[in-house]
């Protein structure tokens, strides 16, 4: 009798868990749809993120793959305790919480929607990570300001229109209930920035954490006439860690991995980019520039241009920009931050390059978009050297390349997953299909666990480049 029971409770202990599981996703934490309510009609990025579904997962492994989960989540020193990293944030985590991007004048302002317990805590456990954040407030939603602006004045009686409920809805546009699935971990709605040759209007994308990768789904609306657009002209280059190819006018910026980027990128007809690493070069200060590296990026930037005289009054609005510098004689673009690269003037094609670009032609007649990222092979090609023309002293010289190779060791060691693939394609009927997958290093964990430690970063990431 008494093994009778012993082993009664040890069942009734593995039954627990898998039936609040059941109970959590289907009868009580349904969560409401009440917040798409304040969303703003204007808002051209949302992301959905069903907690629900994060708790039920995460509190899944961390019963059952107790081990695994604390050296993941929690990890110590031999004879160390793990440091308790539950903060009592004050959000209501069974709701939903949203995060949206709105276009002001010359800015991008991400926002934030939760449903709290408490506002005061909620106010510390987001200043505690993002100090300059703002917050208005009704009886049950917050909409937190996660990234600053230069008007902050208007955006502060913004954010009070929206908590009133003031601004005219984005579910008067799109009915969000209808394409968000609560199934999925996050949701995604993209309004792509509207252009003349911008093919794409509007579109879906949803991201769930499997057990060795992350599945990316989704689809978008093509503008009338798609079929005419051209597939892409560029296959993929296996050999660089980052290759991407797109025939869709997504992209009108040019980032340096930093916060410098060449802006107003005008339409084209192909895009196709490789980067393999850079090298960078520790200088003396004297030499002016904003980061304490000189770097060359292993890049090669290709467009087929769509009508050169746009092309050339872009050109020469890059000549007179502030933070870049362009040497006509070398054919040489260099920002203040110190990133130096050769850039190329053709007919019919512009293109940025170190040493010289090596185009491959695709046979795909339906793909649109191509992007490979291999993180390992990225971070293995980042190489920190001392300036021989411009040293700084010795003691800035070891000081300065170790803290290099340490922030690249720090990201290898955040960034959990090992490669990235996505892509867009025609179908037959008037849809584009959104496919991709994020495999992580670990075969035997969980995403999702793998996940959380490079989750707040992403989201500082998204604050500061989108």
């Amino acid at each position: 009798m008494q093994h009778l029971k012993k082993y009664g409770a040890i069942l009734i202990l593995i039954m627990v868990f898998p039936i609040a599981r059941f109970i959590a996703n289907n009868l009580v934490l349904e969560a409401s749809d009440d917040i798409y309510t304040y969303i703003p009609q204007e808002s051209d990025f949302i992301i959905e993120i069903n907690t629900k579904n994060f708790i039920s997962e995460i509190g899944y492994r961390r019963l059952f793959e107790e081990n695994y989960f604390m050296d993941k989540v929690y990890p110590t020193e031999e004879g160390e305790k793990p440091e308790e990293k539950y903060v009592d944030s004050g959000i209501n985590f069974f709701s939903k919480v949203v995060l949206f991007r709105e276009q002001w004048a010359d800015e991008s302002i991400w926002l934030a929607l939760v449903q709290y317990n408490d506002a005061e805590k909620v106010k510390k456990y987001i200043t505690d990570q993002i100090p300059n954040a703002r917050f208005e407030y009704d009886n049950e939603y917050m909409v937190i300001q996660l990234s600053p602006s230069s008007s902050q004045e208007n955006l502060d009686e913004h954010l009070k229109k929206i908590s009133n409920k003031e601004v005219k809805g984005f579910t008067e546009r799109v009915n969000l209930k209808a394409i968000f699935s609560p199934d999925n971990e996050i949701n995604c709605y993209i309004i792509p920035k509207r252009t003349p040759h911008n093919q794409l209007i509007e579109g879906y994308l949803s991201f769930n954490f499997l057990t060795d990768h992350i599945a990316v789904e989704g689809s978008f609306t093509p503008v009338p006439g798609f079929n005419d657009t051209a597939p892409i002209a560029y296959a993929i280059n296996d050999d660089k860690a980052l290759s991407m190819r797109s025939s869709l006018n997504l992209f009108n910026s040019i980032y340096w991995f930093s916060q410098e980027k060449i802006e107003n990128v005008p339409e084209y007809a192909q895009l196709a980019f490789d980067y393999d690493g850079a090298e960078m070069f520790l200088v003396h200060r004297n030499q002016g520039y904003s980061t304490p590296f000189k770097s060359f990026p292993n890049a090669d930037l290709h467009f087929d241009i769509i009508g050169q005289d746009i092309w050339d009054s872009f050109f020469d609005s890059l000549k007179v920009a502030d933070g870049i510098t362009i040497d006509t004689s070398k054919h040489l673009i260099t920002t203040v931050e110190g990133a130096s690269i050769q850039y190329v003037r053709g007919d019919n094609t512009f293109e940025l390059t170190q040493n010289g670009i090596n185009l491959s032609p695709s046979a795909e007649k339906q793909l649109y978009f191509d992007l490979q990222l291999k993180l390992d092979p990225m971070l293995d090609k980042v190489v920190f050297k001392v300036d021989p023309e411009n040293p700084p002293s010795t003691l800035e010289q070891s000081i300065g390349i170790g803290v290099g190779y340490s922030m690249i060791e720090s990201i290898r060691e955040v960034a959990k997953m090992e490669s990235v693939v996505f892509q867009i394609t025609g179908t037959d009927d008037d849809l584009v299909k959104a496919s991709g997958r994020i495999d992580m290093k670990e075969k035997n964990g969980h995403s999702m666990v793998e996940s959380l430690s490079f989750g707040h970063g992403a989201i500082l990431f998204l604050t500061d480049y989108f």
